[in-house]
């Protein structure tokens, strides 16, 4: 069963145009029938739990679970990770009224195409 999020992001890419197919198959024969123009390949990350003093006494959940509504985070939440996920998290759970503190290490919006994440951004300001 979809989650309320993955239905909203698949709601906006049909309103861009995309057609997006779930639970296929995918092999090289397939790819070929569809005969896009360009194919692009991405991949899950392996989550992991940073090793910070002090973590393993609050609760740690992973975004995917969050996002798939498998755990539910509200109250104050710290996003440990300021790229394409956790800005996209963190956007999710402002709408359900939990308060948000984005650490990162490097610069928020890594992974976001410029213009997107300064509108990204912008909503948090």
């Amino acid at each position: 069963m979809l989650q309320a999020y993955t239905l909203h992001r698949l709601s906006i890419l049909k309103n861009l145009g995309v057609s997006v197919e779930l639970g296929k198959e995918i092999t090289p024969a397939s790819v070929r029938q569809w005969n896009p123009d360009l194919v692009i390949v991405t991949r899950g990350l392996t989550p992991t739990v940073p090793k910070i003093p002090g973590l393993e006494r609050v609760k740690v959940f992973q975004a995917n679970d969050v996002l798939d509504g498998k755990v539910k985070a509200d109250g104050k939440v710290v996003i440990i990770g300021g790229n394409n996920i956790g800005i996209e998290l963190a956007e999710f759970l402002i709408r359900q009224g939990a308060q948000i503190c984005i650490l990162e290490e490097k610069w928020i919006g890594r992974g976001i195409e410029r213009f997107n994440r300064r509108d990204l951004i912008d909503r948090f300001m």
